[in-house]
């Protein structure tokens, strides 16, 4: 199971600033890619629940 919490207001003050700072976008990782839409087409195909 996966946990999380919601940030704290100081948490998510610091991401705004992070996200602020930033010039550019993100590089893709296909190999992460690939591996999402894996998993998604199992997913949507049926294969594979969210439980």
């Amino acid at each position: 199971m996966i946990y999380a919490e919601y940030p704290t207001l100081e948490d998510r003050k610091a991401i705004y600033e992070q996200i602020k700072s930033l010039e550019g976008p993100m590089e893709n990782d296909m190999t992460m890619i690939d591996m999402i839409l894996d998993e998604a087409e199992r997913y949507l195909r049926g294969d594979r629940s969210l439980h």
